[in-house]
C-alpha cells in the first residue's frame, strides 16, 4: 500500500509559534490541545474535498496497482465467474464494501464464443470509485481477449482501458492502457498485476 506523507501549508512563522509552543508546555492537557490546533489549521488550509493523501503524485504503475486492488476484491466477491460451463451462465450482482454495484453477466457472442461482462457502477471498497464494463470474449477453450474501459475516481482519477489476450481463463499477453490526472495513456504489461489475478 502507498505510504501516508503529511501535508501542512502553514506559513512558516506559524509552524514556529505552535512549535514554540509545544516545547514551553508542561501540561499534557494543553499540549493535546496545542495538536489538535495545529491538526485543525493544516486541514483548513487545503483545498476543500483534498486530503493530504489525495496531494501525492503517483506513476501509472501505482495507479494500476491501487485499481487492479479493488478489481480483484469485486473477484471475490463473485462466485458465478469462477465457474466453469453450464454454471458460469447467468448474471450475478455484488455490492462495494462502502458503495455502488458490480454486475457480471454472460451472453451467446456467436456460434463459439461467449461474451461476460464486469460493470462497475458507483463500486467503490477501498479509494477509489470504479464505473464502467469489462468486455470479455472467449470460446469453449477459455481463450479469447478481453476489452473495456473502466473510469476512475476517488482518491486519484483516471481510467483504465483493457486490451489483453486471454488463455485458460487469465490474462496472457498485451497490454493496459492507463491514464490518471492529465497525462497521456501508458501501456503497461499484463505482468505487471497479474499477482492479483492468478488462479
Amino acid at each position: 500500500m502507498l505510504g501516508k506523507e503529511p501535508v501542512c501549508c502553514l506559513p512558516v512563522q506559524q509552524n514556529t509559534l505552535v512549535l514554540n509552543l509545544l516545547l514551553s508546555m508542561k501540561s499534557v492537557r494543553i499540549y493535546r490541545m496545542a495538536v489538535l490546533v495545529t491538526a485543525y489549521l493544516c486541514m483548513v488550509c487545503l483545498p476543500a474535498g483534498l486530503s493530504a493523501e489525495k496531494a501525492r503524485a503517483i506513476t501509472d504503475g501505482e495507479f494500476l496497482d491501487l485499481y487492479c486492488q479493488t478489481v480483484a476484491r469485486s473477484q471475490q466477491k463473485l462466485t458465478r465467474m469462477h465457474k466453469s460451463g453450464l454454471e458460469a451462465y447467468g448474471t450475478e450482482t455484488v455490492k462495494g464494501d462502502i458503495s455502488g454495484t458490480c454486475v457480471y453477466k454472460t451472453s451467446i457472442h456467436d456460434v463459439i464464443r461467449v461474451k461476460a461482462t464486469v460493470t462497475y457502477t458507483n463500486y467503490r471498497d477501498y479509494d477509489l470509485v470504479l464505473n464502467g464494463t469489462q468486455i470479455i470474449i472467449v470460446n469453449w477453450l477459455s481463450a479469447g481477449y478481453f476489452i473495456g474501459t473502466v473510469h476512475v475516481s476517488g482518491k486519484y482519477e483516471g481510467h483504465v482501458r483493457y486490451d489483453l489476450d486471454i488463455k485458460n481463463g487469465t490474462a496472457s499477453g498485451r497490454y493496459y492502457h492507463v491514464q490518471h490526472s492529465t497525462g497521456n495513456e501508458t501501456a503497461i504489461s499484463y505482468l505487471a498485476v497479474q499477482k492479483y489475478f492468478s488462479k
